[in-house]
Formats: C-alpha cells, sequence, structure tokens
C-alpha cells in the first residue's frame, strides 16, 4: 500500500477504531484514580498509548504498550508478539514504519495512524 497526500483526508475522517491485537493483560483499575476498565477496548479507547515507551519482550514474545490514563498515571498492557521472522517480513515491518511517520508527520494521531495501516493490512 502505497499512501499519497490526497489519501490524508481518507485517514482523518475515518472513525476510532477501538479493537487492537489481541491485548493479553491489562489493569482493569488505575491504582491513582480509581477509574475502572471493563474491557481492553475500554481500556484503549479511553487511555492514551505512549509509543515512546513500546518495546518487545523477547522473553514472553509480547508487545509492552505503555498508555496513559486521564489522570497521568502511566499503565500498561500486554499483547502477543504476531511479528513474523522471514526477510519479507522485516521489509513489510519496515514499510509499515515508512508509512506510520508519512502519516504522523501529516497530522494523524500515531495510534490511529497504526491501526489504520493494520486493518489496511488485512484486507
Amino acid at each position: 500500500m502505497i499512501l499519497k497526500n490526497r489519501d490524508l483526508e481518507q485517514f482523518k475522517e475515518e472513525e476510532y477504531l477501538e479493537k487492537t491485537s489481541s491485548i493479553l493483560s491489562y489493569p482493569e483499575v488505575c491504582l491513582s484514580c480509581g477509574k475502572h476498565f471493563s474491557s481492553s477496548g475500554e481500556f484503549v479507547k479511553e487511555t492514551v498509548l505512549l509509543p515512546s515507551e513500546t518495546f518487545f519482550d523477547l522473553e514472553r514474545n509480547e508487545v509492552v504498550d505503555h498508555r496513559q490514563c486521564e489522570c497521568g498515571e502511566t499503565l500498561t498492557a500486554k499483547k502477543a508478539d504476531q511479528r513474523g521472522k522471514a526477510s519479507k517480513d522485516k521489509v513489510q515491518r519496515n514499510e509499515f514504519q515508512n508509512q506510520l511517520i508519512f502519516l504522523v508527520k501529516n497530522g494523524i494521531p500515531m495510534e490511529k495512524a497504526r491501526n489504520l495501516l493494520s486493518r489496511k493490512r488485512k484486507f
């Protein structure tokens, strides 16, 4: 998928996606403010991704996302690492990263850009 400047408006108008790759664990309650999250979708929708603090736990084969509660507390969610190990997979990850940078530089929030690119890839 190659994105051009004219495609940006389409991405900005699309509805926010609540679903992400399967979340293995997330806090059901923020210990700072007591906010309850009844589902992983609600947790994702009501917190903000801190992408600079996302990392891969190679021992457990998990992606650990740090998210910020509305009170400012940093919370963590763990997702299964679904990345392929073949060289073609590395090429696809690099292309995804380049497209992600393009979208973010053109005003699309990081998390929404990730979700949109992930959804486009599945079709």
